[in-house]
């Protein structure tokens, strides 16, 4: 979270500068010396607003992850509350979605601001980000099968259960308590049980 809202406000602030350098930029001689390519006012202006576009949607895509992060965090804090963990999993998804969308902003910020420089610096950069971005995408390890393991924990637990089941019904013959009682407890056990699958 407070990832997001570091990436956030830095593109917010990167998008502020942009903005101030745009309205108080003018045709310099040096810098058409340096940079390679057209330096025409239009084309510099359209280079500057995408730079500043995706700047904006980096920062969109922080402040939303954030959210879903709090979202997230909160339903899983709640007192007293049953929370069913599909929308504490669908807000962790969802967060994680748009700091990647956010991430992938801020990537493509930085290649648009080599164009600023020309399009051969620009070519370089789209090079290097494609390697980098397919060094970041691509999986070559075995992802662990869960679902064997979710099956020896509800083996687990119905064994677990049994043995709550049986010491009720040990404690009611001492006791002297009747069979219905143990017959409720089996009964609440395997419906939770059964709720739970």
């Amino acid at each position: 979270m407070v990832a997001s809202n570091f990436m956030a406000s830095t593109s917010l602030t990167l998008s502020s500068l942009i903005g101030t350098w745009i309205g108080t930029s003018s045709n310099n001689e040096i810098v058409g010396r340096i940079i390679y390519g057209d330096t025409r006012i239009p084309i510099t202006s359209i280079k500057y607003i995408s730079i500043l576009l995706f700047f904006l949607l980096a920062f969109a895509s922080f402040i939303q992850s954030s959210r879903c992060y709090v979202q997230a965090n909160l339903l899983l804090s709640m007192p007293k509350a049953v929370v069913p963990e599909d929308f504490v999993v669908e807000a962790l998804v969802h967060g994680a979605n748009f700091w990647q969308v956010g991430l992938r902003a801020i990537y493509f910020a930085v290649t648009m601001l080599m164009w600023i420089f020309g399009p051969i610096p620009m070519f370089l950069s789209s090079a290097a980000m494609v390697a980098v971005l397919y060094a970041l995408d691509v999986n070559n390890k075995y992802l662990h099968d869960f679902n064997d393991s979710c099956e020896d924990e509800e083996e687990e637990e119905e064994d677990r259960n049994k043995g709550v089941v049986r010491g009720f019904q040990q404690q009611g013959m001492v006791y002297g308590t009747s069979e219905i009682q143990a017959a409720a407890v089996t009964s609440t056990i395997m419906l939770s049980a059964v709720v739970a699958s």
